[in-house]
């Protein structure tokens, strides 16, 4: 009888890409959060622009190729110092969901599940618990779900970043 050899090697990391924005950070924090981003992900520390949304900030976007759970783990680590305003993404793919991790100062961090276009999709558990929570009214909760309040509060930061693009890009005509 023959023998049959079964490869026992784990097999390879599913790699997805993903998305670092820093959207505020102290400039006396970005050294620690480019060391925070290159262990997480491997990548060269990001490169710091001017954040004129708020003083004395820096932003930064940054991007890499890696496991997904090493978005949460970035993302876990620089909610830990509380001073940031940031998103880290992985991006959906066809075959899977992505995840967006927002968070604020204020408020801390947000984990949304998202789709290829990047809206929030809501399970089918946390919407069991809508029913029985008397907290809140529905429409508070499933706003909290959404991350409504994290959304609200990064919004200007991204309007700056978008215009700021635009005009580099105008720029460069």
């Amino acid at each position: 009888m023959p023998y049959v050899l079964l490869d026992r090697r784990e097999p390879a990391p599913i790699r997805r890409s993903l998305l670092a924005r820093i959207h505020s950070c102290p400039r006396a924090l970005a050294t620690q959060v480019g060391w925070f981003i290159t262990e997480a992900w491997g990548v060269a520390a990001p490169h710091w622009v001017e954040q004129s949304q708020e003083p004395a900030s820096m932003r930064a976007d940054v991007t890499a190729t890696g496991r997904a759970g090493s978005a949460a783990t970035l993302a876990s680590r620089l909610a830990g110092l509380g001073r940031l305003r940031f998103e880290v993404l992985v991006l959906a793919t066809d075959e899977r969901m992505g995840e967006r991790f927002s968070a604020t100062p204020t408020l801390g961090l947000h984990r949304s599940i998202i789709d290829g276009a990047g809206e929030v999709l809501i399970p089918e558990a946390p919407l069991r618990g809508l029913r029985e929570s008397r907290s809140m009214d529905l429409a508070e909760q499933i706003a909290h779900l959404l991350g409504e309040e994290w959304e609200c509060e990064l919004e200007p930061y991204r309007a700056v970043e978008h215009l700021d693009r635009m005009i580099a890009g105008s720029r460069g005509a």
